[in-house]
């Protein structure tokens, strides 16, 4: 894991891409409403990926390559190994981003209502999570 030290040298990024996936959460449940599965699918996996990033952010790791790939596998090694989020939650974000890919380039396989309102349960729970983990360090790092 990264320095504790080097902790949030970027505030206000962090809280930006924070933002940025709550617009996502938004958007998605509007999406949901109208009936507009396979966006909302899209949207809630953006909504992961901008709080997984505002995490990363928190540690200062390389996000140079921003490949989705790479930038989930950072996310599994500084909080899923090191146990600081439970590996369900990782499935949990492996299902989202599924979802995403089936939403964006398939053609003969549908998002059903269900599947969506599965996933939109779930992102609203770990969005939730993750920034309580962000703000939670911000409010430690400046009160050090």
């Amino acid at each position: 894991m990264v320095e504790s030290n080097n902790i949030y040298k970027n505030h206000s990024e962090i809280l930006n891409y924070l933002k940025k996936a709550k617009e996502k959460l938004k958007s998605a449940k509007i999406l949901y409403r109208e009936e507009q599965y396979e966006d909302s699918a899209t949207r809630i996996y953006y909504c992961m990926f901008h709080s997984i990033i505002a995490l990363l952010k928190q540690l200062n790791v390389d996000l140079s390559k921003h490949s989705h790939n790479y930038i989930l596998q950072q996310f599994r090694k500084e909080f899923i190994n090191s146990k600081v989020f439970p590996q369900l939650i990782f499935s949990k974000i492996l299902t989202i981003k599924n979802y995403r890919e089936i939403a964006d380039y398939t053609i003969n396989e549908e998002i059903s209502k269900e599947d969506v309102k599965s996933i939109l349960k779930d992102c609203d729970e770990i969005y939730s999570l993750l920034k309580s983990h962000v703000l939670k360090k911000i409010k430690e790092n400046k009160e050090n």
